[in-house]
């Protein structure tokens, strides 16, 4: 019987002497937890003016000061690893009632890199059209274009009036003179074709009389040509001309000879005739049946020698 009490007394005291050995081995963990830990704790504790959260562990409150207890705080993860290592169980982020501890916010960090663009999405619907703009300035003038095709034809318009026709009664004849130098009729007609005759005209004479009394259209185109070089000057008075007459005495149309008329102070004073010109004698006239019509040329006191080529017509107006 005393061999069984001495046995459990000896298991009793191996016994407390392990509990011993625990207890001193957790006391020095703490122990080393209080003098590393709880400064840096006591200073996060400082700068969040000293705000107060409890910690548990299996039921014993153990108040360390600290505002908030999270994964970045080195003193906790000291403390984690010495409760960890003894197998105790803590709720490390929840209050005694057990409600989740929210620690304070962090600095911002940093902007992350810009990701890959994205697939383009769907086509919109297209919005409500917009108030038209101002009108803009005219823009610069372009090209001519091509001509258009040829429109139709429009309908044919009214009738006009009868106009005035020249009628089968008249002639037409040329004539050539030469050396004139003095006023004259012009004579020596012919009426071989190209040009045409006509009773009422007589071509060795160079009168037309008309057969009846109405309109008649005159034409008279009258040539010439200087025989000398013209070396004088004429007079202001001097104005030589050709001339249709009707009866001898009544002036119908005339055509003046062209004349250089200059007169420059002190320098140049000259009038004379060309050497050669173009004189165009041209009318329609009323003649009364019988009158009598003839072409002269007036010198009016030219004295130069001068040759001609004439063309000169008569027709009745219908």
């Amino acid at each position: 019987m005393k061999s069984n009490n001495g046995e459990i007394n000896r298991r009793r005291g191996n016994y407390k002497g392990f509990n011993k050995h625990i207890f001193a081995w957790t006391f020095m963990m703490m122990t080393a937890y209080a003098i590393f830990s709880i400064p840096v704790v006591s200073a996060e504790a400082d700068k969040q003016d000293k705000e107060k959260s409890t910690i548990y562990v299996d039921a014993m409150e153990v108040d360390y000061g600290i505002t908030s207890i999270n994964e970045e705080n080195r003193s906790y993860s000291t403390l984690r690893a010495i409760y960890n290592l003894l197998g105790l169980g803590i709720n490390w982020n929840q209050d005694k009632e057990g409600n989740s501890v929210k620690g304070p916010k962090g600095d911002k960090g940093d902007r992350g890199s810009s990701g890959s663009r994205g697939p383009q999405g769907d086509k919109g619907e297209p919005g409500d059209q917009g108030q038209p703009g101002p009108i803009g300035p005219a823009g610069p003038q372009g090209e001519k274009g091509q001509p258009g095709p040829v429109g139709p034809a429009g309908p044919q318009g009214d009738q006009g009036p009868p106009g005035t026709s020249v009628t089968s009664e008249g002639f037409s004849a040329s004539g050539t003179t030469t050396a004139i130098s003095s006023s004259t009729k012009i004579l020596g007609w012919e009426v071989y074709p190209p040009y045409y005759a006509n009773s009422a005209f007589d071509p060795s004479t160079g009168k037309f009389t008309a057969p009846a009394t109405g309109k008649y259209a005159i034409h008279a185109t009258v040539n010439y040509k200087t025989n000398a070089p013209v070396s004088v000057s004429i007079g202001s008075n001097i104005d030589p001309v050709f001339l249709v007459k009707k009866n001898g005495n009544t002036d119908l149309i005339k055509g003046y000879m062209p004349i250089l008329d200059v007169n420059i102070a002190l320098v140049l004073t000259l009038r004379s005739v060309l050497s050669s010109a173009t004189v165009t004698l041209a009318g329609d006239v009323e003649l009364q049946a019988g009158d009598e019509v003839e072409l002269y040329y007036e010198a009016d006191g030219l004295t130069l020698n001068f040759d001609t080529d004439i063309v000169w017509s008569i027709h009745r107006l219908s």
